[in-house]
């Protein structure tokens, strides 16, 4: 499952839209997936190459110039299953700031950001 909310241009301050870029790249089951991404220039990037993986960006209105990246486990060689369970968030606010987040094996959990509310 996969979920990109960039917002409409000309919402105001808090919906704006501007120059943002998203890309969700799943290979696997049950992999969950979600990005938002509010103000300028902002870039966010999911790869998770793996089974039943979670991962959550979110750049919020006013946070400018902003780049986050998560990848995740790594599929087994020539179709072999692999189930990693890693969950990674990203929560980013202020100015230039960067991210990235890189989790091979299993069960492995981080965020970053302030606060513990990574949700969208």
């Amino acid at each position: 499952t996969a979920d990109i909310d960039q917002l409409t241009p000309g919402a105001g301050e808090d919906g704006r839209a501007d120059e943002n870029s998203a890309s969700i790249d799943q290979s696997g089951d049950n992999n969950t997936a979600d990005i938002r991404q509010r103000g300028d220039d902002n870039e966010a990037e999911v790869d998770q190459l793996s089974d039943n993986n979670t991962a959550d960006i979110l750049q919020t209105a006013g946070s400018n110039e902003n780049t986050a990246t998560i990848t995740q486990g790594l599929a087994g060689e020539e179709g072999d299953d692999q189930d990693d369970e890693n969950a990674a968030a990203i929560r980013q606010e202020g100015d230039s700031n960067e991210a990235d987040i890189t989790q091979t094996g299993q069960s492995n959990d981080i965020g970053v950001g302030p606060g513990d509310d990574f949700g969208a």
